[in-house]
């Protein structure tokens, strides 16, 4: 049974990354980029199942933990040299050959492939002169331009991670303008965000174990127990003040700890009072009784309504924890998790309550949404912003700039990590130590 609970726990968590996948890609194909594999699992290992339609391979692999989503990319924009050339395409029929590097085009100098594109595209059916370098020798070749659906095409073009040239560039997600590039990227954490409001949705429509002001134990030898509350007894006020809900009932026992307070219960359609001390610990008040867990269903109305108030608040509490692990991150470090802690913390709430469960998951979700929006390289707030970037200055950013701002964030990543896996390790192995 423990293994069952820590195999759902796991499936849950992978479910999230795949879900984030899932929104990249529904981007994507929506704006009518070029998507080479979408596989559910991650990328390791031979395929379980595999099926291609169109361009996109679609498939399982053996390790059930999250997915991924592959857009085709150019690996060396910043240069100009040529990495591939089509067969029977305008370059290879001008005798361009991988390694040559094009310095000219018409007389005019180019620099990156984003140069030599926005020439091409505009030169279909014209002759140029490409003047180039190979083998440390300069010449010049004479190259008709082609074209294709109305586009300039040279068929050669940088080293990518699939078979595209630099004609295939406005079908890329390296082509795409600022706005389509943060559709693509900012499409995975809103789709976390939307799961966790339908799974809080669904929950509220079946209805979880909820606490309720009713008493489901007295403890022995507590301050209720002494004074005659009994299991059963409904808490309808603490020190004078009405106790509508279970949150109530804590707020209350706690704010009167170590005094003689009053507490009314209902029992039996009748309501009795007694005076009992409530005992301090921590400086918190204890009655010494467990509140009963009832499951309550929400109409949809109802249920909506919860969902997008429980969702607003998630929000709220993880923006205002990722604030304090920048300002002040000694308070915070403590409450992150790692996978392992995660799912070492959420396999026992399977087992206690899948409903409570998957409301957990959905808290989780939107924590996964919104750390991924943080403007940090590789997270997608970082290619986010480094697309904003680009789009101000209006060409790539420098090659050198791009390595640094990527070493940076994912070095301070690595850290975090390292950090959150080792503190949830030692938690494992060192059982109260929080």
């Amino acid at each position: 049974m423990v293994t069952g609970t820590f195999v759902v726990a796991i499936l849950g968590l992978g479910l999230l990354i795949f879900v984030h996948e899932l929104g990249h890609f529904v981007a994507g194909k929506l704006i009518g980029l070029k998507i080479t594999e979408f596989f559910l699992g991650l990328p390791i290992g031979r395929s379980l199942l595999k099926f291609k339609r169109g361009e996109t391979t679609y498939g399982i692999k053996p390790v059930l933990f999250g997915g991924y989503v592959k857009f085709p990319e150019f690996m060396e924009l910043h240069n100009t040299e040529i990495d591939k050339v089509s067969p029977t395409s305008p370059a290879q029929e001008a005798g361009l050959v991988s390694e040559d590097k094009i310095l000219e085009i018409d007389g005019k100098p180019v620099k990156n492939w984003l140069q030599i594109f926005e020439i091409i595209k505009k030169s279909g059916g014209k002759s140029a002169e490409f003047k180039i370098k190979r083998n440390d020798a300069e010449e010049v070749l004479s190259v008709d331009i082609g074209a294709r659906d109305g586009v300039g095409w040279l068929g050669a073009g940088p080293s990518a991670s699939d078979d595209i040239t630099i004609d295939d560039l406005p079908d890329t997600l390296t082509g795409q303008g600022f706005i389509k590039k943060g559709l693509v990227m900012v499409a995975g954490p809103m789709m976390n965000v939307l799961l966790a409001l339908v799974l809080i949705i669904g929950v509220l429509l079946v209805g979880f174990a909820e606490p309720t002001t009713t008493i489901g134990k007295v403890l022995k030898g507590g301050p209720a127990e002494k004074v005659g509350i009994k299991s059963g007894d409904t808490i309808v006020a603490i020190g004078g003040k009405a106790t509508p809900s279970w949150q109530k009932v804590v707020t209350e026992t706690h704010d009167n700890a170590g005094s003689d307070t009053r507490v009314v219960v209902k029992r039996a359609d009748k309501r009795i009072t007694f005076d009992a001390k409530l005992r301090e610990k921590n400086k918190d008040g204890i009655l010494g009784v467990a509140t009963k867990l009832e499951r309550r269903p929400r109409g949809l109305i109802a249920a909506t309504k919860e969902g997008f108030s429980f969702t607003y608040r998630a929000t709220g509490i993880i923006l205002d924890l990722i604030g304090k692990l920048i300002t002040a991150p000694k308070s915070v470090l403590g409450q992150l998790r790692s996978p392992i802690g995660a799912v070492t913390e959420t396999a026992p709430i399977v087992q206690r309550d899948i409903m409570e469960y998957i409301i957990t998951l959905a808290g989780i979700s939107i924590a996964i949404g919104i750390f991924n929006l943080l403007p940090m390289p590789p997270l997608d707030g970082g290619r986010i912003l480094i697309s904003g970037i680009e789009s101000l200055i209006r060409r790539p950013m420098p090659k050198e700039a791009l390595i640094f701002i990527n070493v940076v964030g994912v070095s301070l990543l690595l850290m975090l990590m390292t950090y959150v896996i080792a503190a949830d390790i030692f938690r494992i192995v060192t059982p109260g130590s929080g």
